[in-house]
């Protein structure tokens, strides 16, 4: 029977794992800041050991991960398992975030480091890896997306989480040995309670300790003539309470809603599998062409200064050739990479909407054939606009996705569907291709960021490792963001007092 003290520590966690705020000072690095609800995760999943992490996607789960290394100087050694496209995104936060002095190796490539101390792995490669992963026990395994582990008899999730066999009473596949865990879902509670037992089994044996109980009560399980069907749902808010006071940290964004900027923009970097040439021919045609055309801008300033007209018409001339010609070579190799990011576009966007109905994506790219093989592909539940369809299919295409509960997808190219429409059913945009103009990407975004909008809307860049589509990117990004504070993009009159004390003294 449980005790007062029991229950009262039970409640703790209840109301806890809906924290958005913790009076704790956690270690960050100089110009970085953990906001207030991602301190109230860190510690929260610091305290619990184990912890699943549930938060909704954009909310940063990634920083909260390692947060927890940051404030337990204990974990030394960890290791994250993460779908490929991810793995670079998470070497580039570690590296950002970390206090510690900790080397991170991101495993799969041609020549791997077993030396550090951070390593980092896909899914698809773990049998490859696995008598490394059990030579030692891990101080924190961090499991990302892990609703990829959901199916008890796939083989990724036996070589994470094992595979118990109750008729032996031994392990026919041993789990990976690990002091602390986390495990991190935007979807923790899906449509199938069933698909959430490998977790919370893994992460609280002693709580979850019996699963045919757990799908009685929980799965709606019921015996028929061939086999117990449990695919049902049952208790789902008794669920709920008793994953949040045990091991389930999860706020949704309108739970932190002041603590968000009104933008928030992520840049993607996608491993550069079977892509090295194509990134390599790009770069090389870059960095030749942005030499010459530096070298014609310093003979254009030196006929203005010498008062030589002739000789600025001709740099004038030739800078515009040369400018031209870098445009033309870079549109070939643009479109080429477009094309060689839409496998990662697709698993990207069925990890977004798979599992949750309700979701809805906008994504922009450039060229009409990489949209028509992304919309082909979920053509069930997508909607398509292109400069070649008509002015009326394609503002069909607006009204069903503003409207259709069915349809989760916008796919549109940048000339098409960039300005004068509005998409404010999603807050989730995706682009696969860019424009080179940072305004012309600041008016796509705002197609979901305008009157309407109840939330703050999360931009994702999807590029290619060391390409240039990656600088890019990243340009533009920061570009933005200067632009954002210039304007003073949501500080309000709070902010505005703030920033002139600040420079009044």
């Amino acid at each position: 029977m449980k005790t007062k003290l029991i229950w009262d520590e039970e409640r703790k966690r209840f109301e806890s794992s809906f924290a958005t705020d913790a009076e704790v000072k956690i270690p960050s690095n100089p110009n970085l800041e953990y906001m207030p609800f991602q301190k109230a995760g860190i510690i929260e999943a610091y305290n619990r050991g184990n912890a699943l992490i549930g938060d909704e996607p954009g909310l940063g789960k990634t920083i909260q991960a390692i947060g927890v290394v940051n404030l337990n100087p204990d974990i030394k050694r960890v290791l994250v398992i993460c779908p490929a496209f991810l793995k670079i995104n998470w070497k580039r936060e570690c590296e950002k975030w970390l206090v510690r002095p900790l080397r991170v190796s991101v495993l799969g490539g041609k020549q791997d480091d077993f030396t550090a101390d951070i390593f980092i792995i896909n899914y698809d490669i773990l049998a490859k890896y696995i008598g490394f992963i059990h030579s030692a026990e891990w101080d924190l395994l961090v499991v990302d997306e892990a609703h990829y582990a959901k199916n008890r008899e796939a083989m990724r999730t036996k070589l994470i989480l094992g595979k118990w066999d109750w008729k032996i009473r031994t392990w026919t596949v041993k789990p990976i040995p690990a002091k602390r865990k986390i495990y991190m879902t935007g979807t923790p509670i899906v449509n199938r309670p069933v698909e959430l037992w490998t977790l919370i089994n893994s992460l609280d044996p002693n709580t979850w300790n019996n699963f045919m109980a757990y799908a009685k009560r929980y799965c709606n399980a019921i015996q028929t003539r061939f086999g117990w069907d449990m695919t049902g749902a049952s208790n789902l808010e008794e669920l709920q309470t008793k994953l949040r006071s045990t091991i389930m940290i999860r706020r949704l964004k309108r739970d932190v809603m002041k603590d968000l900027p009104p933008k928030r923009r992520q840049v993607i970097e996608l491993p550069a599998n079977g892509a090295a040439d194509l990134i390599k021919r790009g770069n090389d045609l870059w960095d030749s062409k942005q030499e010459a055309i530096a070298l014609l801008k310093d003979a254009m300033e030196q006929a203005r200064v010498a008062n030589d007209e002739e000789a600025y018409r001709n740099a004038v001339r030739d800078l515009h050739e040369a400018e031209q010609v870098l445009f033309e070579e870079m549109s070939v190799i643009r479109h080429e990479t477009g094309l060689a990011k839409v496998p990662y576009a697709i698993s990207h966007l069925y990890d977004l909407l798979d599992d949750d109905p309700a979701k809805k994506v906008v994504l922009f790219c450039w060229h009409k054939d990489v949209a028509d093989q992304i919309f082909t592909e979920f053509q069930n539940r997508a909607v398509l606009s292109t400069g070649d369809m008509s002015k009326e299919k394609r503002q069909n295409s607006v009204d069903r996705f503003q409207t259709d509960g069915s349809v989760q997808l916008f796919v549109g190219t940048m000339g098409a569907s960039g300005v004068g429409i509005t998409l404010t059913a999603s807050s989730h945009v995706v682009f696969l291709e860019i424009d080179w103009v940072p305004g012309n990407v600041t008016q796509a975004e705002d197609r979901c960021h305008r009157k309407g909008q109840n939330e703050g809307v999360l931009v994702q860049h999807l590029v290619l490792e060391g390409s240039i589509d990656s600088r890019m990117a990243n340009i533009i990004v920061g570009k933005q963001e200067n632009i954002d504070r210039a304007m003073d993009l949501g500080a309000g009159v709070n902010g505005l007092t703030e920033e002139w004390n600040r420079q009044k003294g």
